[in-house]
C-alpha cells in the first residue's frame, strides 16, 4: 500500500501515487526477474521464425 500525505497540486490517487507504484512495480519485476512486454514480444517473434509479425 502506498500513502501520500499532503500531496501538492492534484489530489487524485492515480495522478499522485501512480509514479510511486510504477517505480515499485519496476523494482519488483527486476528483483523477481519477471520479463517485461518487450522480452515477451521478442521471444514470440523469435519462436515464429520467418513468419512476419
Amino acid at each position: 500500500m502506498i500513502t501520500v500525505v499532503d500531496p501538492k497540486g492534484v489530489n487524485y490517487g492515480g495522478v499522485v501515487a501512480a509514479p510511486y507504484v510504477a517505480k515499485m512495480a519496476s523494482f519488483l519485476a527486476a528483483y523477481y526477474k519477471i520479463p517485461g512486454n518487450n522480452t515477451i514480444n521478442n521471444n514470440i517473434k523469435n519462436s515464429l521464425g520467418a513468419i512476419n509479425v
